[in-house]
């Protein structure tokens, strides 16, 4: 690691992983004889990555000698985490979508001997100082047990977001893949009600890419427009769009900020009191307005961060 911290300086960091990559399965190699079950030999190539990833981040901090780390999901992140940890470097996590705590629950739940436990809690001893949000209702749903100082809001500008023109008629559907068939039996009800001039067009997660076939095909034989958010604008996709759909997807708080009617598919994991339903819009429920500036706050002026160090 000492050698290819010398030779990759001023590399991006993925080419670094890249390289990590490949240590990690040259060392698999010379023990995987070991090792008989699949899962356990994963399980080990996935240590060694882990641990390289951390021994690299432990040598680039001590060259570099930062204030403060700034990261984003203390869980994919957990090897930069401990090397701040052991380094007794400050780390701070910047807000990643909706982090609501029962989805949290829903995403990172075990089972053993019977009892669920939360796998986030294994991690207590080694965790973010602090957790920048973006909004109050961030700071107040917020896990504190994840973090081991502070909760800070410091708003986020959203003027890059096109605001919610009343004249539109699209209905712009967010999806993840795993709500496909609920989409389609909205789109259904859409075509065969007073909302039948509507367009519908599906905007996928950016951790998509491309589309099992069985979904392609139906969209290109109903003629919906789709688009991937990893490489598709947001502010072409809201040219014509009235209403938003989607399954707690943080697109969905941005736009209601901005003024558009956003409607939860799924909403058993969102505070009821926040909610109403439309029976005008197939009962579908969305966030009342006057909650309006309570999940995205306007961005702090001059907001000083000194008190981290």
């Amino acid at each position: 690691v000492d050698y290819l911290f010398k030779f990759s300086k001023g590399f991006p960091v993925n080419f670094n992983y890249n390289l990590l990559k490949l240590i990690s399965i040259y060392k698999y190699i010379q023990i995987k004889k070991k090792y008989k079950n699949i899962y356990t030999k994963n399980l080990i190539l996935n240590t060694i990555y882990q641990n390289e990833i951390f021994l690299f981040w432990k040598n680039f901090l001590k060259n570099k000698k930062p204030k403060v780390v700034f990261l984003i999901d203390k869980m994919t992140n957990y090897a930069l985490l401990k090397a701040c940890y052991e380094l007794k470097i400050p780390s701070c996590e910047i807000q990643h979508g909706s982090p609501l705590v029962l989805k949290d629950q829903k995403h990172y739940n075990l089972k053993i001997n019977g009892k669920f436990i939360n796998n986030q809690s294994w991690f207590s001893k080694i965790k973010p100082k602090f957790f920048i949000c973006h909004g109050k209702f961030w700071k107040l749903s917020i896990d504190r047990s994840g973090y081991s100082k502070r909760i800070i809001d410091i708003g986020l500008n959203l003027n890059h977001l096109t605001k919610h023109n009343s004249l539109n008629n699209e209905v712009l559907i967010l999806s993840e893949l795993t709500d496909f068939e609920q989409i389609k039996n909205l789109i259904s009800k859409i075509k065969k009600s007073k909302f039948n001039k509507y367009k519908c067009k599906i905007r996928f997660h950016p951790f998509i890419n491309n589309l099992p076939k069985n979904i392609y095909n139906y969209l290109k034989s109903n003629n919906i427009n789709f688009s991937f958010a990893r490489s598709y604008s947001i502010i072409k996709d809201l040219k014509n769009t009235d209403k938003i759909v989607g399954e707690n997807s943080t697109l969905l708080f941005y736009l209601y900020e901005r003024g558009y009617k956003t409607y939860f598919l799924d909403s058993k994991i969102f505070p009821k009191k926040y909610l109403a339903k439309d029976k005008k819009f197939f009962n579908l429920p969305f966030i009342k307005r006057k909650y309006q500036n309570h999940f995205i706050s306007k961005p702090k002026k001059n907001f000083n961060l000194n008190f981290i160090t």
